[in-house]
């Protein structure tokens, strides 16, 4: 099993007869993604190449590779080549939210607190989130995200046991040091892809206010995220609250982020 050639056995792919080439291609291709054959950042084979292993035309090959592009899977750098889409080019503490005073300001540098080690249990919420059976067994990860020593987010991400068995294993100086996207991506080969969002105003209650250094029914941005990877797996449910009073979120949207 090599990089630089995709391996067509794996008995998840329907038999070729049944499926257009270019959707055997890009089959083929998301397997060797998810089977780590092919890690985020590496450069898969050239157009030549896959169409002298699919005995496919150039044509059939670039709708393939196209349609992944587009999906978000594969990123394509000219003269280079193409490569499996990764997340290491965001290199910011808190990838999704961003605080500013306004769209030209600098935005603020966040450090990443734990605020207690990684916890194992039942998640009855996440789970739903997620389409998971409710006795499905998450790992808690709580971090609050400080700009020079005050907090501005709380954060809490639930992860299936399932799909990171050691997460528990990673040291909290690790979380600190490296944004939770990035460790994912690092350690496990799976980039994310995608996220959907659920976003509501409420009051800071006991717990938050108490992490966040607020008064109690002060205003805050609550934020529901559920991040997929490879295959639209979901891979993490996460809620974070934001103090604002101050500053704002920026978001930055691009194609396929």
């Amino acid at each position: 099993m090599t990089k630089n050639r995709p391996v067509n056995g794996n008995s998840i792919f329907a038999p070729q007869g049944e499926r257009p080439k270019y959707r055997l291609i890009q089959d083929t291709i998301l397997g060797n993604i998810a089977n780590g054959t092919w890690s985020p950042g590496d450069r898969i084979p050239t157009e030549r190449g896959l169409a002298d292993f699919f005995q496919a035309s150039i044509g059939t090959v670039r709708h393939a590779l196209q349609g992944l592009v587009e999906q978000g899977y594969l990123s394509r750098q000219q003269g280079r080549g193409t490569y499996v889409r990764n997340s290491s080019e965001h290199t910011d503490s808190l990838r999704y939210y961003r605080f500013a005073e306004n769209f030209a300001s600098d935005c603020l540098r966040l450090n990443i607190k734990c605020l207690e080690p990684v916890n194992l249990g039942q998640e009855p919420k996440a789970a739903a989130k997620m389409n998971l059976p409710p006795d499905t067994m998450f790992f808690h990860l709580p971090r609050v995200f400080k700009h020079e020593n005050r907090p501005m987010v709380y954060v809490i991400s639930y992860l299936p046991r399932d799909i990171f068995p050691d997460f528990n294993q990673i040291s909290l100086r690790e979380h600190e040091e490296t944004p939770l996207y990035l460790l994912i991506e690092q350690r496990y080969k799976m980039p994310t892809l995608s996220t959907m969002e659920a976003i509501s105003a409420v009051a800071a209650h006991e717990e938050n206010a108490a992490i966040l250094e607020v008064a109690d029914g002060s205003p805050l941005l609550r934020i529901e995220m559920l991040a997929t990877t490879i295959r639209d797996l979901p891979y993490e449910y996460r809620i974070s609250y934001l103090h604002t009073e101050d500053q704002n979120i920026i978001r930055k949207n691009a194609a396929h982020y």
